[in-house]
């Protein structure tokens, strides 16, 4: 479970919350989706931008985190794999979507940042992506820059602009080097722009709509509006999020106050309220993200740390029922999403963000020929005889020092370093069992718990935990400690929340392993170490013994614990953060011979 380690980090874990509510044992209906977690070594705990398809089909963002830069990066659906393209510096904030010219440059728009004079300015950078180099600056001074776009011909820059309390709409000419600035007073926090396929683009601001008619280069009201909703306290909607419709005749949106889906028809410029986001009474999402596909809206938002998802039908006018978009196959990380696309592939990707979590989620799934990791690590997992061990805790059998070894451990968090109290293990199959083995070096050692299942995690043990399926199912931990305690979970999810309210229910219900322990003395009676041997047989998984060559997700961890509480987390693979982070293991492989 979500060890000391976490709690000490509470804080930041916050970021990452339930999407749906615990509903007893019972595996939890999720969206059936993938998870593409982002490298650890990012750092990243936000998606800052919208998602943007390049002209190469792959998906481009920028990420922050409070102690991380900002840095402009992609994924490609096709490797399934992340790419770093640049870091922005120090204190670069990046929200406006990423737009690309006609040459295929890409541009970033930041929010605003000191500059030589000592005010602030927004800035406009293009990033050759031939070259991996930044080229050409341009500054706007005294703005951030909030939503951004550019014309069909991908010759002039649209940019929405804040400076104190107004909104501005400017276009900058790529070709001549000039801008202009349209004379409209905007709200500058109730701003949000999606551009057209003509090179217009639709403004919403507050509850006013404005086109921009990019052949006559003019910006007018459009003369609809977002209705006032009697008995509203906000006196602005405003929109939420504002994305073009695959028809390129409607602009699809979510008002920022009472979470009302809504379509804006841009050639006769009527707004008709759809209903509310998520079928329920409103709640005031925060960084709402649309993506409209296959006559359908998704949306996805958070309030209060709780994330939330949902799909309109376009065609029925309804919010689909948990049971029509729901899977018990796969388990959805909760996601705090303010930023979503469909690809060319026509798949949805919701960008997600949280210390525990943050990358991309995508539905219908990608697909897995392997599970899918961050990571190429794998470990050998060697074939042995049914009767090469014996369960009795001592690890004197040949066939423990004939196997590869996990050692090498290092310290749980975002800044691994090596383990100061040595760990050891071994992890073998046979044709219906999965065993391991452990070493812990130790000088005396604290415990918890007494019976089956207690929270024995709070002090020393050690763990192996398995994802048969990958990292988007459920997934197992399996504990022992070195009085023979053991604690064996089915996890359903691996958000905090989650974890927190239904830990103790998935390990009643599941009960798979069978282990016995040593304690290890010198002549003088003092302690010098502990060892595990374990078994689960494969029936419990859920299914049959794998065959050679398959490949499941798994990591090792030790809680190292003094008789005075002194702890330390480690585990043979780093998830830089707590251990629970099954997209970030390596790869178990089933070898024969």
């Amino acid at each position: 479970m979500r060890r000391c380690i976490v709690k000490a980090l509470v804080s930041l874990l916050l970021l990452s919350a339930a999407s749906l509510t615990f509903a007893g044992a019972a595996e939890l209906p999720r969206l059936l989706v993938s998870h593409r977690e982002m490298p650890g070594a990012w750092r990243a705990t936000e998606v800052s931008t919208p998602l943007t398809v390049g002209p190469d089909g792959r998906i481009y963002f920028v990420t922050a985190g409070p102690k991380t830069n900002a840095r402009f990066g992609c994924f490609d659906p096709a490797t399934q794999q992340f790419e770093q393209l640049a870091e922005l510096g120090a204190g670069v904030r990046v929200t406006a979507p990423v737009v690309f010219d006609q040459h295929g440059a890409a541009w970033l728009a930041t929010a605003a940042l000191p500059n030589d004079a000592g005010g602030q300015s927004a800035r406009i950078i293009s990033f050759s992506l031939a070259e991996r180099a930044f080229g050409e600056a341009i500054e706007l001074e005294g703005c951030s820059i909030v939503d951004f776009g550019i014309d069909a011909k991908r010759e002039r820059l649209l940019v929405l602009a804040a400076q104190n309390l107004k909104g501005r709409f400017l276009r900058y000419d790529l070709k001549n080097a000039k801008w202009k600035e349209f004379d409209v007073m905007l709200v500058a926090g109730l701003c949000r722009m999606a551009t057209l396929r003509d090179g217009g683009a639709v403004l919403v601001s507050g509850n006013d709509i404005y086109r921009y008619n990019s052949n006559k280069d003019t910006l007018a009201k459009s003369g609809g509006s977002l209705p006032t909703v009697p008995g509203s306290n906000a006196g602005h909607f405003g929109a939420g999020a504002l994305v073009l419709g695959p028809d390129g005749k409607t602009v699809f949106g979510v008002t920022r106050s009472e979470d009302l889906l809504f379509s804006i028809d841009i050639k006769k410029g009527g707004v008709k309220i759809l209903g509310p986001a998520f079928g329920r009474p409103a709640a005031n999402e925060q960084r709402m993200a649309l993506a409209v596909t296959d006559g359908k809206i998704y949306y996805a938002g958070y309030e209060k740390h709780q994330g939330q998802v949902g799909v309109f039908d376009l065609k029925t006018g309804q919010n689909l029922p948990a049971s029509a978009m729901t899977s018990p196959a796969k388990v959805l990380t909760p996601m705090l999403s303010g930023s979503a696309c469909v690809g060319n592939d026509k798949r949805v990707y919701l960008a997600g963000f949280g210390w525990a979590g943050c990358g991309l989620y995508v539905f219908p799934p990608l697909p897995e020929e392997t599970p899918w990791s961050t990571t190429d690590r794998s470990y050998d997992c060697r074939h042995i005889p049914a009767d090469a061990v014996t369960l009795d805790g001592q690890l004197n059998e040949p066939i423990w020092k004939e196997l590869p070894t996990l050692d090498g451990f290092v310290t749980a968090g975002p800044d691994p370093q090596p383990a100061t109290r040595a760990s050891m293990a071994h992890v073998a199959w046979s044709d219906t069992h999965l065993y391991f083995a452990f070493y812990c070096s130790t000088g005396g050692f604290k415990t918890a718990g007494a019976e089956r299942d207690d929270d024995i995690w709070n002090a020393e043990s050690a763990e192996l935990f398995a994802c048969p399926q990958g990292a988007d199912a459920p997934y197992y931990e399996i504990d022992a400690n070195p009085d023979g305690v053991i604690y064996d979970s089915r996890v359903q999810s691996y958000s905090y929340l989650e974890m927190e309210k239904g830990y103790k229910i998935w390990a009643k219900s599941w009960d798979g392993m069978e282990a016995k322990t040593q304690i290890e003395r010198d002549a003088g009676g003092q302690v010098t170490g502990w060892t595990l041997e374990a078994a689960i047989p494969f029936i419990a998984f859920g299914g049959g013994a794998p065959k050679a060559g398959d490949a499941w997700l798994f990591n090792v961890m030790r809680i190292a614990m003094s008789p005075e509480g002194a702890g330390e987390w480690s585990n043979w693979h780093s998830t830089n953060a707590d251990f629970h982070r099954p997209h970030q293991f390596p790869k178990l492989k089933f070898v024969k011979g």
